[in-house]
């Protein structure tokens, strides 16, 4: 099952991707907590492509969900912006080991992508950035 979604790159538009990707989580039986896991990955990437990616000016993304239901289940998101080229994979990760006063700022919204979700994936093509997560549930 594949559906997709354009909307205003905006922190204010998450709800109605939340919506968006909570209905079909939840159409597909995902259990719950593997649907809070998607959803916070999600938001991750959805608020930092709205505060980031068109360096104040106004652009969409597209985000396209896919679900195979058969054993396991694979859920991909996948996230489209044409804004600043940027490859999330190619941050260095947050170091969580460091007291937290000695730790840089930016990166552990990645790192907790990368904790819950089994596969993030960045493609640049046609000049837009696409970020894919992958959850697999057996």
């Amino acid at each position: 099952m594949n559906d997709t979604i354009k909307i205003p790159a905006s922190t204010k538009n998450w709800r109605i991707v939340y919506d968006f990707l909570h209905q079909h989580l939840k159409r597909n039986s995902i259990n719950h907590k593997e649907l809070s896991h998607i959803l916070l990955a999600s938001e991750e990437i959805f608020v930092n492509i709205s505060n980031y990616a068109y360096g104040g000016k106004n652009g969409n993304v597209i985000i396209k969900f896919s679900c195979n239901i058969s054993s396991p289940i694979v859920i991909k998101i996948k996230f489209t912006d044409k804004g600043v080229k940027f490859n999330p994979t190619k941050v260095k990760k947050a170091d969580v080991t460091l007291d937290f006063k000695q730790r840089k700022i930016g990166g552990l919204g990645l790192f907790i992508v990368y904790k819950v979700m089994n596969k993030v994936e960045y493609e640049y093509e046609n000049s837009s950035n696409n970020l894919i997560i992958t959850k697999i549930i057996k």
